[in-house]
Parts: C-alpha cells; sequence; structure tokens
C-alpha cells in the first residue's frame, strides 16, 4: 500500500491528523501536485478548519491554471475552444485571461466554495445549505456513509449538485477570482503564494 492510499485509508477512519502524516510523507518523496493538495484541503475541511483548506484548494486549483496558460500559450486547440465557449460578456468580467478555465474546474470550484461555506454562520443564514454540507462531508470522508444521509435528508445526487449550482457555485467562483494570485500564475511555488 502506497502513502497515499495509506492516507486514504487513515481519512476513512477519520484520523485525520494520520492521514496528513502520510500526504506530508508523499510530499517529501513525490513533490507537490494538484491532486495532493486538494486531498490534504479535505483533510483540514474534515477537521474543520475550513481556513487552512482554502489555501490548500487554492494553491490546488494555482497549478491547475498554471498549466491550463501554458496550454493556452502553446495554442492548445481544447484549452483554446474551451475559453471561445463561454459568452463574451462572461470573458470580459474576469480577473485574467486563464481565469475562464475555472469554468472547466467546477470540481476545484466546489471544494473552494464547501471550504467557505460549510459553517455555522452560513447555517443562521440558510438552515438548508447543513444538510447538504453534510453530505459532501461524508463524499470526502469516502466511507459510503453518504448514502444513508441522502435519505436521512431527504436528497439525491442531483438535488444536491442543484443546491451547489445555485448556492455554492457562485460563492466558489467569486472567492476564486478574488484570491487566485493573478499575476503569478507563472509562480509554482505556492507555499510562498498561499500560505506566507
Amino acid at each position: 500500500m502506497n502513502r497515499i492510499e495509506q492516507a486514504m485509508q487513515a481519512k476513512k477512519k477519520k484520523q485525520f491528523d494520520e492521514a496528513l502524516q502520510y500526504y506530508q510523507l508523499h510530499q517529501r518523496e513525490q513533490g507537490i501536485s494538484v491532486g495532493l493538495l486538494h486531498s490534504i484541503a479535505k483533510i483540514y475541511y474534515l477537521k474543520g478548519d475550513g481556513e487552512i483548506a482554502l489555501r490548500f484548494h487554492l494553491a490546488a486549483t494555482h497549478l491547475t491554471l498554471h498549466m491550463d496558460q501554458i496550454l493556452l500559450q502553446n495554442e492548445d486547440e481544447q484549452a483554446l475552444q474551451a475559453l471561445k465557449r463561454l459568452p463574451s460578456e462572461v470573458r470580459k468580467t474576469l480577473p485574467h485571461d486563464v481565469a475562464g478555465m475555472l469554468y472547466i474546474h467546477l470540481n476545484a470550484i466546489n471544494h473552494i466554495a464547501h471550504s467557505l461555506l460549510d459553517r455555522p454562520a452560513t447555517w443562521q443564514e440558510k438552515p438548508e445549505l447543513q444538510p447538504i454540507a453534510k453530505l459532501y462531508a461524508a463524499r470526502v470522508l469516502g466511507d459510503g456513509s453518504e448514502h444513508t444521509l441522502y435519505e436521512q435528508y431527504n436528497q439525491t445526487p442531483e438535488s444536491m449538485q442543484q443546491v451547489e449550482q445555485k448556492y455554492y457555485l457562485p460563492a466558489g467562483f467569486q472567492y476564486a477570482f478574488q484570491q487566485i494570485k493573478w499575476q503569478s500564475l507563472g509562480n509554482t511555488d505556492v507555499r510562498a503564494l498561499y500560505f506566507t
């Protein structure tokens, strides 16, 4: 079993500090990757530390956008087509040429949004989001408990997705547009950019 598998097993058992140790060992051995940063962020989310989770998700998204920028500079046809599909009025409002690529990376935006919104202050204003947060946490935990929770909260994956599209994605996009270090996309030292 490799470090990532060990981390995932520890996470399913809610041994979050142990999972973080495995991810840190993996990082020392293999280096930083987008997937690793998102995985670490999810552990912090499950630990209830949305602020640190946000930083890790932003760092992962930054690296993704860095790679997207390279694709666009090299005139990659798929990347160029993805941007062309965006309405011009949307493109005009974006903080950077590459920012439109976030509309392809909806999972990253959804993770950012949950780390941002899944907290008691949000639930006081919008109590209907608390069950969605619990379902998301169960999905991230990966222990199979989300299936029972769908029934308990009278939700389906489709109804959850509708709520995420209505509330979470707009908040995630707004936050990412404001917090990504757009002028530093060429810099892959995400530790310095998002953790200092």
